[in-house]
């Protein structure tokens, strides 16, 4: 102790100034060590809680972001799902699509067949219609026709009648068909075919009047045939009946047509051409207003036209049966 007193007297009385400046510095470099030191300390410290600070930072943004990110996926996986779902809808939807386009394309070639169908149909409506057309106006001539014949047939049983009339000749043309009868009393003895006198001269009257009348420019080229017939009455057999009717009216005809006939020769000429002789035995007899049969006017000769409106009329039943 003693020796350290002396010694710290000893320097306090060798006491010197740049000692004390070099302790001063020294503490003054102390000072700034420990403030530097301090300084890095405390700029470590911040680094570290700023540091700490950005990765808790950091961390919530990655929660966030994570957080963000599970709604992104969410939403991504919705649209996904959409989407899928509108891509199974787009598949069913072009499927449907072509199954109607297939349907589509059956229908355009059905539809193509049905308009060839209906065209060949439309050409054989429109031969039918120009076949029915000429038809029709071959129907309306062959009308016009035998409405002029028909009229033809009046206008000559009229002129018939009134030629009768004017010669004083006592028969009359049936008003529907034209046919003019004659007792057998007149021309005939009972069951003879031999024409007699009373009716030789009845005809040479009666002939030039008829035939004149038929053979008129307006009537003779209607006239198809001119009959005449032979009838008798129930009594005796039918074949008997039957030749005696047809003697009697070929011997008027032969009357007419013999060599040196009272007749002109061109109405001898005609008649030639156009005559028909029947027998009808009993098969038509007369009726009178009761019913029944009258004998003596069912035993007759009759002189009758046929006009060319029956061959018309028969080709325009033909003509409708075949249509």
């Amino acid at each position: 102790m003693q020796r350290r007193y002396q010694e710290e007297h000893h320097d306090r009385e060798t006491f010197s100034p740049w000692e004390t400046y070099s302790d001063l510095y020294c503490g003054l470099l102390l000072v700034f060590v420990l403030l530097f030191f301090f300084a890095i300390y405390q700029y470590l410290a911040a680094s570290e809680k700023n540091a700490a600070d950005t990765l808790a930072m950091q961390q919530s943004m990655q929660e966030e972001q994570e957080a963000v990110l599970a709604i992104y996926k969410a939403d991504r996986d919705n649209q996904q799902s959409e989407l899928d779902a509108k891509a199974l809808q787009l598949e069913e939807q072009e499927a449907l699509i072509g199954e109607q386009q297939a349907t589509l394309d059956e229908q355009t070639i059905a539809l193509g067949q049905q308009e060839s169908q209906l065209q060949e149909q439309e050409s054989r409506l429109n031969e039918q219609t120009a076949l029915l057309e000429s038809q029709q106006k071959q129907l309306e001539e062959q009308a016009e026709q035998i409405e002029a014949i028909v009229g033809i047939r009046t206008q000559l049983i009229t002129a018939l009648n009134q030629e009768m009339q004017k010669k004083q000749i006592l028969v009359q043309a049936d008003q529907t068909t034209g046919a003019i009868a004659f007792e057998s009393e007149i021309l005939f003895e009972k069951d003879s075919a031999v024409l007699s006198d009373e009716g030789k001269k009845f005809f040479e009257n009666f002939m030039p009047v008829y035939l004149g009348t038929l053979f008129q420019e307006d009537f003779q080229d209607y006239i198809a045939e001119i009959i005449i017939e032979g009838h008798t009455d129930s009594s005796g057999s039918y074949l008997h009946n039957l030749e005696l009717s047809q003697s009697r009216a070929l011997s008027v005809a032969q009357y007419c047509l013999q060599k040196d006939s009272f007749l002109a020769e061109g109405q001898q000429k005609i008649l030639r051409s156009l005559v028909t002789v029947n027998g009808c035995a009993d098969k038509t007899p007369v009726l009178d207003d009761s019913g029944r049969v009258d004998e003596k006017k069912s035993r007759r000769v009759e002189i009758k036209f046929r006009l060319r409106d029956q061959e018309m009329i028969q080709q325009l039943g033909e003509l409708l049966k075949n249509e």
